[in-house]
C-alpha cells in the first residue's frame, strides 16, 4: 500500500528534494473530503475509514452514499481494503467552487492492488470537461464541472475497480503516494459540516428543553462541529421521543427543526398534557436515529 507511515521520509519529484511524510498533506492538501477508503466504514467504530454515517455497507440507489460521495448510477460496496464502485455514469463529490479557483490540478486514485494513476488538467473558471484515463488503474476522471457560482462536481467512472484512496490537489504532480491516512476526527468533522446522524438507545436523553404551553415547546442538542446552514436543511427520524417534566410525561406528536446556529440545533415539538413554563427532558422511548442533512 503506497500510503505511508508518518515517520517515514520519501523523495519527491525533484532529485535531492526530500520531505517528511508529515509535511506532505500541509504542502499538497487534498481538496476532497473522506478520501481514504480502507477499513470497512465508520459504522464499525471510531477510527475506521471511510466515514460512513449512514451505516450501510453497500449503496445501490442514485444519491448520497458514504459521506460526501454521491452515486449517479451503479453501486458502491465497502470492504476492509477499499470500496468497489460500479458506476455508470459517475461516482462523485460535490463541493463549493471556492475550493477550485482557476489553475492547474491533478486528480489521483490508488487501487486496492496498489496501482497509482493520475491526470492533470487546468480549470478555466467556467463549465469545462476534463476526461481521461488515470494511468492503468481502470478509473477515468470523467469531469470537473463548475455550475456557475454555485457548486462544483468531481466525478469518476470506476468500472468495478476497488479503490483505496483518491486525491484532488493543486499543481501538476500527484503526491497521493506520499500521503499518510488522514486524521479520523478531523475528517469526521469535515463530513459533519454536511451531515449529522445521531443514534440514541432507549432511555437516552435526546435533549433538554422547555414547555411553552401544555401542547408545544422546544429543545436543543449540540453538534460536535457547526453544520452548513444555507437553507438547504432536511431532517428525518426513525421514531419520535417522549418528553418529561414537572411530574408529567407525553409522547411527542411532531418534531421539526426550528433553527441551527453554529453547533446548536433547536427543535419545535408538540405533545399533550405538559405543565406550562417548565423545564423538560426529551428522552428516547425506543432506539432511534435523527438524521440532519445539509448536503450539496
Amino acid at each position: 500500500m503506497p500510503l505511508i507511515d508518518a515517520s517515514q521520509t520519501y523523495q519527491m519529484t525533484n532529485p535531492g528534494a526530500h520531505i517528511d511524510a508529515t509535511e506532505v498533506s500541509a504542502v499538497h492538501p487534498n481538496l476532497l473530503d473522506n478520501w481514504y477508503f480502507v477499513g470497512g466504514g465508520s459504522q464499525l467504530g471510531d477510527g475506521v475509514f471511510p466515514i460512513n454515517q449512514r451505516g450501510l455497507t453497500s449503496y445501490t440507489t442514485m444519491g448520497n452514499s458514504i459521506d460526501r460521495w454521491m452515486l449517479f448510477g451503479g453501486s458502491v460496496v465497502l470492504a476492509s481494503d477499499g470500496i468497489t464502485v460500479t458506476s455508470s455514469p459517475d461516482f462523485g463529490q460535490i463541493f463549493e467552487p471556492s475550493r477550485l479557483p482557476v489553475g492547474t490540478y491533478t486528480a489521483s486514485v490508488l487501487t486496492a492492488a496498489g496501482v497509482l494513476g493520475s491526470l492533470t488538467f487546468t480549470t478555466t473558471g467556467s463549465q469545462f470537461f476534463a476526461g481521461g484515463a488515470m494511468g492503468n488503474t481502470g478509473v477515468t476522471l470523467n469531469f470537473i464541472d463548475l455550475w456557475a457560482a454555485d457548486k462544483s462536481l468531481f466525478s469518476l467512472q470506476c468500472a468495478g475497480v476497488k479503490i483505496a484512496a483518491a486525491k484532488l490537489e493543486k499543481g501538476s504532480v500527484s503526491t497521493l503516494a506520499n500521503d499518510v491516512p488522514p486524521n479520523f476526527t478531523e475528517e469526521l468533522m469535515k463530513c459533519q459540516h454536511y451531515l449529522v446522524v445521531r443514534n440514541f438507545k432507549q432511555y437516552d436523553v435526546v435533549g433538554n428543553g422547555y414547555a411553552a404551553s401544555a401542547t408545544i415547546g422546544g429543545f436543543a442538542f449540540y453538534l460536535s462541529s457547526p453544520l452548513k446552514n444555507d437553507g438547504n436543511i432536511t431532517m428525518t427520524y426513525t421514531s419520535l421521543p417522549s418528553v418529561y417534566g414537572h411530574g408529567a410525561g407525553s409522547n411527542l406528536s411532531s418534531m421539526s427543526i426550528a433553527s441551527i446556529q453554529g453547533n446548536i440545533v433547536r427543535f419545535y415539538m408538540s405533545f399533550t398534557g405538559m405543565t406550562t413554563n417548565t423545564a423538560v427532558c426529551v428522552m428516547a422511548t425506543a432506539d432511534m436515529t435523527i438524521t440532519i442533512s445539509a448536503e450539496l
